[in-house]
């Protein structure tokens, strides 16, 4: 079972998200949740548990109220926690502030009160904000309120080129207008993941290489971001890929990602549609992605 709970940065930092999920698996209540995998992504926080658990228990969980003792053990676990950032998390603050110019962090401790604690908890940790599924990510309930972005960009699309850490990045983003761009913007990660490991495991036999592509979702804002250089590609090899994409996305895991659509977007995803735009993509557009940096 699935219980999703929609969320948004709190002072640009997912640090305030991060610490209630924290405090929802404390050990306060360890035996409740010790069967419970939690996880908090930029717009919303997954419980993932065995069927056999009561249900109604698993929201009381999400719905109750934390205490200041909970709060302030879980800020010490937290702070633990931080010491393992990683060049991928330094490349999204880097994203975040040149799209929205301010200093977003998903880390930093934002110096919240515990009155903003309880308010952000009673905002998105309610009824009438988780959305839940079976295994196979059906949806029976769904409960998600929140139908806008608290930020939005302007601009219809920009590209961007910068450094992290010495690291080249070369960033592609765009307004969400619909379902087809998230899968759009999956389809990128899915490609070029796989044209690394392909190109440079495989054909040029380096095990550990630094090249690594990731796409994610920041208020109205579709990215798509690659470290180093764009390879080049044969049309064979990006054929086989789109093959290989409309075989999973319907798949076990890769279900998941509907939910999300659901979310984000606010409305049930159709899969033939989503089969025949990723069919008739071509790779010119992906060549002309690399040409404009």
């Amino acid at each position: 079972m699935k219980l999703f709970i929609k969320i948004s940065f709190y002072k640009n930092s997912k640090y305030l998200a991060h610490l209630l999920e924290h405090t929802m698996w404390s050990y306060k209540n360890y035996f409740e949740i010790s069967e419970i995998d939690f996880y908090t992504f930029n717009d919303y926080i997954l419980l993932d548990f065995p069927n056999y658990l009561d249900i109604e228990k698993i929201k009381n969980i999400v719905f109750k109220k934390p205490d200041r003792s909970q709060i302030e053990y879980e800020k010490q676990i937290l702070k633990d926690e931080f010491l393992q950032t990683n060049i991928k998390l330094k490349i999204e603050h880097k994203i975040w502030k040149i799209l929205f110019w301010s200093d977003f962090n998903t880390i930093k401790n934002s110096q919240v009160s515990y009155k903003e604690i309880i308010n952000y908890h009673k905002k998105y940790f309610n009824k009438e904000n988780i959305l839940i599924t079976d295994d196979e990510y059906n949806i029976f309930e769904d409960n998600i309120f929140s139908k806008y972005f608290e930020k939005n960009i302007t601009f219809s699309e920009d590209y961007f080129s910068f450094k992290v850490d010495n690291f080249p990045c070369f960033l592609f983003v765009k307004k969400i207008e619909n379902y087809l761009d998230y899968y759009l913007f999956f389809f990128l990660e899915f490609f070029y993941e796989n044209l690394f490991s392909y190109e440079i495991r495989f054909k040029e036999w380096f095990y550990y290489y630094d090249h690594f592509a990731f796409s994610s979702r920041i208020y109205n804002v579709n990215i798509f971001c690659v470290t180093c250089e764009f390879l080049d590609f044969d049309e064979i090899f990006f054929e086989k890929s789109k093959e290989r994409f409309l075989e999973i996305i319907e798949k076990w895991y890769w279900r998941k990602w509907k939910v999300i659509c659901k979310m984000i977007y606010w409305e049930d995803i159709n899969f033939k549609e989503i089969k025949n735009f990723i069919k008739n993509l071509k790779s010119d557009y992906f060549k002309k992605l690399k040409n404009r940096f």
